[in-house]
């Protein structure tokens, strides 16, 4: 845990953090919460300093998770909503 002393929160680590994730695979619920809270601590502080913006922030998020996830959320979500852009 960092203390007011240590070094702020970087987009140096949240890079760090959705390559190896993006590398890596999401075989259950438990692994993509992990990385979920693990993002979340991280862009959650970047925000919060406007170093990021949100839309940013969601970028980021997407790009950790594997291409096949991204796959599959996208057709998911594109058969429950005929208005879905996935840019």
């Amino acid at each position: 845990m960092k203390t007011l002393l240590e070094d702020k929160t970087t987009v140096a680590e949240l890079i760090k953090l959705v390559k190896r994730s993006a590398k890596g695979r999401v075989a259950d619920e438990k692994n993509l919460d992990t990385y979920y809270r693990q993002f979340w601590i991280i862009a959650a502080d970047l925000v919060e300093a406007d170093i990021i913006n949100k839309k940013q922030h969601d970028k980021y998020f997407w790009k950790g998770l594997p291409w096949e996830l991204q796959y599959a959320i996208s057709d998911r979500l594109e058969a429950q909503d005929a208005n879905f852009e996935n840019d």
